[in-house]
């Protein structure tokens, strides 16, 4: 008997995911039966009911993953003949995309969606120079990740992973790749949190010239409200950190109806945060242990406690080569910052080059991303 499988659209077996079978044209009220993909993402049908008008599959219209499209498949016959030739033609294959984005907004002192991201610094750079960075956003999924966070200029990071400094004005299709990357985020249900000018006054076109920021900044808005899987823009990374990654940060105004952040503080920033402050705070952890545990809940953080933002962990303590490796520090951190955060970030060595994890990585992203779902 053949047997239908759900699929992504990288052909991963979907589990649990509901379909109803109804003869001929029927919706999905009027099936007849109704399964569950089991863990191989397989469902096997018993003997259909007569029909001279084939049949209607509907795959979760009834107890409805979110997570995922709903989608309606009309079928001849449930059970195609074999063929010698191709095995899977007996199969009825459906593949799922995931659902769209729902958008991100700041009520109070915390999100609707908490970011659960990653650092993945180099990912529009990657796309910008013709790189395949589907493998990137497997992995995201993998570990149960639900966005990154990218740097949409930057030198220095650009040049220590080998490429060359990544200035928009080097790409006439650049904004096109700012579309392109929220839309192939979609495609894997993960949300964009962008760093618009790290860097910035390293690039001579774009130093110290404000109308032109604040040109660009509403173009990458404009993108930005186009597209609900972009979870917020930040101004620039770590304002306190470098002279280079400065702009006039009081002649840029917010983007309406997306969340935004003036501008990030590094791990010895002080608090509060300078004006405007916008929608978060994006303050990045001290390193140390056992402070890198201790302040990723922002209890008593000043801009929180007394100013009512909500604070969002974008650089905490990274792992992997060189850096910490043990996946005890990364399941206390992600814990410590569930309840008091509106969003936190895995920064790891590879992540911040946007490359594959290596194997301490991915232990180290599993323990982060386990407790954050609470397994």
């Amino acid at each position: 008997m053949s047997q239908v499988k759900i699929r992504d659209i990288d052909n991963n077996p979907i589990i649990l995911m509901n379909v109803r079978l109804a003869v001929g044209d029927g919706n999905s009220v009027s099936a007849y039966d109704d399964k569950f993909s089991d863990y191989a993402g397989n469902l096997a049908w018993p003997n259909p009911l007569p029909s001279s008008n084939g049949y209607n599959l509907h795959v979760n219209y009834a107890n409805e993953n979110y997570d995922w499209d709903r989608k309606s498949v009309k079928v001849d016959t449930l059970n195609p003949p074999p063929n010698p030739n191709d095995p899977e033609a007996e199969n009825i294959i459906i593949k799922l995309n995931r659902a769209p984005r729902k958008r991100a907004i700041i009520t109070d002192l915390y999100s609707n969606v908490f970011f659960k991201g990653e650092s993945a610094f180099l990912d529009l750079a990657r796309l910008c120079h013709g790189q395949d960075i589907r493998p990137l956003l497997r992995q995201s999924v993998s570990v149960g990740s639900n966005g990154r966070r990218n740097f949409l200029m930057t030198y220095n990071t650009a040049k220590a992973a080998g490429l060359p400094p990544f200035n928009p004005d080097d790409f006439p299709d650049f904004y096109f790749k700012v579309e392109e990357l929220l839309q192939i985020y979609a495609e894997y249900g993960l949300y964009l949190y962008g760093s618009v000018f790290p860097d910035n006054q390293l690039f001579d076109s774009w130093k110290d010239q404000t109308n032109k920021q604040k040109d660009h900044w509403g173009k990458i808005g404009e993108i930005a409200k186009r597209n609900p899987n972009c979870w917020a823009l930040e101004l620039t990374n770590e304002i306190n950190g470098h002279v280079f990654n400065q702009v006039q940060t009081d002649q840029f105004s917010k983007i309406s109806g997306v969340i935004c952040c003036s501008g990030s503080l590094s791990d010895n920033g002080g608090n509060p945060f300078p004006d405007p402050q916008w929608d978060i705070v994006d303050f990045h952890f001290p390193r140390g242990y056992p402070k890198s545990v201790k302040d990723a809940c922002q209890a008593d953080n000043p801009d929180r406690l007394f100013k009512g933002r909500a604070v969002m962990g974008g650089e905490p303590l990274g792992f992997g080569h060189g850096r910490e490796t043990r996946t005890r520090i990364a399941k206390e951190i992600a814990g410590s910052s569930r309840g008091t955060c509106c969003g936190i970030v895995f920064h790891s060595t590879s992540g911040g080059f946007s490359q594959t994890y290596d194997a301490n990585e991915v232990d180290c992203a599993n323990a982060w991303f386990n407790e954050l779902k609470g397994t």
